[in-house]
């Protein structure tokens, strides 16, 4: 049976995860648990559902890694995604794409850390520290002024 990501527990991992969901809560985004294993998906908020095209579509998720199926190996980090055929305009996807020069940018599981040609812009957290708590701040803060300015 798949677990809800609120119910995982990977120590500091999760209070990312928290951070996260929290923070996409409060500006507003749709958050869906579609039983997807171990992943959060988002959306725009409500008011902003001109942008939508599919019912399903989602414009990220919020997902853990590096846990085995057993669940008996808690997951060793955790990534914000951004799948770049639903952002809402090609405000979202050049502000987003431009966040490059970081320790969190990795667009695919392995390879090189910025892929165009991914299907997701991914931010990966390995450590709950200063460093990552002020990107995802910076991160929320973006989201937040994207959101403003599509109004």
């Amino acid at each position: 049976m798949k677990k809800h990501p609120d119910q995982i527990q990977a120590g500091e991992i999760t209070e990312i995860y928290y951070k996260l969901k929290t923070g996409l809560r409060d500006l507003g985004f749709v958050l869906e648990w579609r039983g997807t294993a171990q992943a959060l998906q988002f959306n725009l908020p409500d008011e902003y559902d001109i942008y939508s095209t599919k019912k399903w579509d989602n414009l990220g998720a919020i997902q853990y890694y590096g846990s085995d199926d057993s669940g008996e190996q808690p997951p060793r980090s955790l990534g914000i995604k951004f799948y770049r055929a639903n952002l809402p305009s090609e405000r979202w996807l050049k502000e987003l794409e431009a966040i490059r020069e970081n320790p969190y940018r990795q667009d695919k599981i392995t390879g090189p850390a910025v892929s165009e040609g991914s299907l997701q812009i991914q931010f990966i957290f390995n450590d709950y520290d200063k460093d990552a708590l002020a990107f995802i701040d910076g991160l929320l803060s973006l989201l937040k002024s994207l959101l403003i300015a599509g109004k």
